[in-house]
C-alpha cells in the first residue's frame, strides 16, 4: 500500500477500532474485528482506505483517513485528519445528518486516523445535476442559519477573520502579469481593501471552507458534505460560492443562489448578502488561480467569467 509509514500497521488498526468503539460515537463498532483493509481508490491529500470490520450486528465499511499526527498550518489555515477530528467534535450536533456518521478518532505510532461511516451509494453533486446543486445549496443554506447557535463552540476552530482576509488579499500580488486572467483580476484587486472589509465585517456561521462540488455528495434523498479538514468561523458565502463556481449557467447558477437564500434567511435576505458573495467570489477565484499556479496548470477559462460576476455583485459597494 502506497504511503505504507502514514497508515497504522494491522495491530495499531485493531486497538484503534477497539477505543474509537468504546465511545459512544462509536458504540456501533464495539467488539469489532477488522476482515477487509483496501486503499481507496480515490486518494486525496492525506491516505485513505476501506475497511471492513465485523461487528456483532454484520459487517460495516468504514472510510478512514490517515494523518502524521500533526495540525498543520496551510496558509495560516489548520489542517489535516487531527484537526478534522476536532471539528466533527466541536460542531457535532450541527453537522448531524449532513455528513457521513463520524465514529471518531485514534492515535498511533502512524499519526492520526479519522473513521467515518463510508457511502458506497453516494455520487458526486456535479453527477446530479442543477437539481443536485440546488438541493445541496439549500441545505447548506440551512446549516449555515443552524450553525449560528454554535459558533460559540469553535474556540479552536480557523477564523476566516479580517487577519486571514487581509493574509488573503496578498495573493492578488502573486498572480502571473499578461494574461486574461490578470487583466480581470485587476479591477477587482484594486478594490481589495473594500473586499477585505466587506468579508471581516459579514455575519460569520460555521463554513466548511472548501465546498467546491467535488467535496459534496448526493446519496438518494441525502446531502453530505464531506472533507472538513479547512472548516472553520466566517462568512457563509465563501461556501455558496465554491459550491457553484465554474461552469454552471447565469439561470443555473441563480436558481442555487435562490435556494441557499431559502434556506438560511426564508424571505428576509439581508441587504448587503450580494456584496458579500461577490467578495466571496473574488476570494475563490485567487485561491483556485493561486492553486493552479503553485501546481503549473494554466488558470481556469471560466474565471475570466467569475471575476466579470464577482465585479457585478460588488457594484453596491
Amino acid at each position: 500500500m502506497s504511503g505504507a509509514s502514514a497508515v497504522p500497521s494491522d495491530e495499531d488498526f485493531d486497538r484503534g477500532i477497539q477505543e474509537v468503539g468504546s465511545t459512544r460515537a462509536g458504540s456501533e463498532l464495539r467488539d469489532g474485528r477488522i476482515v477487509l483493509r483496501r486503499e481507496n481508490w480515490y486518494q486525496s491529500s492525506f491516505p485513505t482506505e476501506l475497511v471492513t470490520v465485523r461487528c456483532r450486528d454484520g459487517d460495516r465499511v468504514l472510510f478512514c483517513k490517515h494523518g502524521d499526527g500533526y495540525v498543520a498550518q496551510v496558509a495560516g489555515l489548520q489542517r489535516g485528519p487531527r484537526y478534522e477530528a476536532r471539528v466533527y467534535a466541536a460542531i457535532e450536533e450541527a453537522l448531524t445528518g449532513l455528513t457521513p456518521h463520524c465514529y471518531g478518532s485514534f492515535e498511533g505510532s502512524h499519526g492520526t486516523t479519522l473513521v467515518l461511516a463510508f457511502q458506497p451509494r453516494a455520487l458526486r453533486v456535479t453527477k446530479a445535476g442543477v437539481e443536485g446543486l440546488a438541493q445541496a445549496a439549500e441545505r447548506l443554506g440551512e446549516f449555515h442559519r443552524r450553525s449560528l447557535a454554535v459558533v460559540g463552540n469553535g474556540g479552536t476552530l480557523n477564523r476566516y477573520d479580517r487577519e486571514h482576509f487581509e493574509r488573503w488579499s496578498k495573493r492578488f500580488d502573486r498572480i502571473p502579469s499578461g494574461t486574461s486572467f490578470s487583466s480581470s483580476l485587476r479591477p477587482i484587486a484594486m478594490r481589495r481593501a473594500s473586499l477585505v472589509e466587506v468579508l471581516a465585517r459579514a455575519e460569520p456561521t460555521i463554513v466548511h471552507g472548501e465546498l467546491f462540488p467535488s467535496n459534496v455528495l448526493v446519496s438518494e434523498s441525502d446531502v453530505l458534505l464531506v472533507d472538513w479538514e479547512t472548516a472553520g468561523i466566517g462568512p457563509g458565502e465563501l461556501d455558496l460560492s465554491a459550491l457553484t463556481i465554474g461552469h454552471w449557467r447565469p439561470d443555473q447558477r441563480r436558481r442555487c443562489e435562490s435556494a441557499y437564500a431559502r434556506g438560511r434567511w426564508g424571505t428576509d435576505v439581508p441587504r448587503e448578502h450580494a456584496a458579500v458573495l461577490g467578495a466571496a467570489t473574488a476570494y475563490v477565484c485567487t485561491l483556485v488561480a493561486d492553486w493552479a499556479q503553485s501546481r503549473g496548470r494554466a488558470a481556469e477559462p471560466w474565471l475570466d467569467d467569475e471575476l466579470e460576476r464577482s465585479a457585478a455583485l460588488l457594484q453596491a459597494l
